[in-house]
């Protein structure tokens, strides 16, 4: 369990359509995995529940921490008005990130929307894999950190379902004609549940393995309620305790 940590806000901006990027200066020498995310108090004396929000970076020796959080609703909204130098508490690290076995050296990244910003932890921590990465956006206004994603892949593919940049489409497609001519060793992804569901049908054939962080409404986000509980193939399971990480193929869609 994660323990809290009260800081300062250093920046807290928007970077693409709705979606948000606070650095907090966080704590030196946390045992973070990617995959793992903080729970945020919101200042607000109507909203009493802290918000879970995924980690995209964090640096060790510094101990400034990342968030990027996309505005869904009055939590976030008003986490959008915290400003630089303001206090902000945060329980982190919490939840089982991704497993980074050291044979892996072959990895897809799959992200779809506000699902993309933990997996760029994983080339941070791990920058001497191999990284062919396919992200996936609704529209080009929603698409952050690119260039960043893009200089740290050997291969970098972008879909929008508009067609607004890069691929027409899902991000399946490309990931797909990917895997046919080269396979790789894991892929690990995180997005919304239809996205995770169609790169289950789209693997399934190649017996590849794979790792996803699902994104369930969380309540506690300490696995003190059962807000977030998560459909396996050997039950019910709490995502903010047992998860956010499932395997692909131990979940149930």
């Amino acid at each position: 369990m994660g323990r809290e940590i009260v800081s300062k806000i250093i920046y807290n901006r928007e970077i693409a359509g709705e979606i948000f990027e606070i650095r907090v200066a966080g704590e030196k020498d946390l045992s973070f995995v990617p995959g793992q995310f903080g729970n945020i108090k919101i200042d607000s004396k109507e909203l009493l529940l802290r918000r879970p929000i995924s980690i995209n970076a964090y640096d060790k020796k510094s101990g400034e921490m990342v968030f990027l959080y996309k505005v869904v609703g009055k939590g976030t909204r008003k986490l959008t008005e915290a400003k630089t130098g303001d206090d902000i508490s945060i329980l982190a690290p919490l939840g089982n990130g991704f497993n980074v076995l050291e044979n892996y050296m072959n990895i897809c990244l799959v992200g779809g929307g506000i699902g993309c910003a933990p997996l760029e932890s994983i080339m941070d921590k791990y920058p001497e894999k191999s990284y062919r990465t396919f992200l996936g956006f609704d529209t080009k206004k929603s698409i952050y950190h690119k260039s960043d994603f893009e200089r740290k892949s050997d291969k970098f593919f972008i879909t929008t379902e508009d067609g607004s940049l890069g691929e027409k489409g899902f991000v399946t497609e490309p990931l797909k004609k990917q895997i046919e001519t080269d396979p790789p060793d894991v892929v690990y992804a995180c997005g919304p549940t239809p996205m995770l569901k169609a790169l289950k049908n789209t693997i399934y054939p190649y017996e590849i393995k794979a790792f996803v962080s699902v994104e369930e409404r969380m309540g506690c986000g300490i696995g003190g309620c059962a807000v977030c509980v998560c459909k396996t193939t050997t039950g019910y399971k709490k995502a903010c305790v047992v998860g956010p990480v499932f395997e692909l193929d131990k979940v149930v869609f």
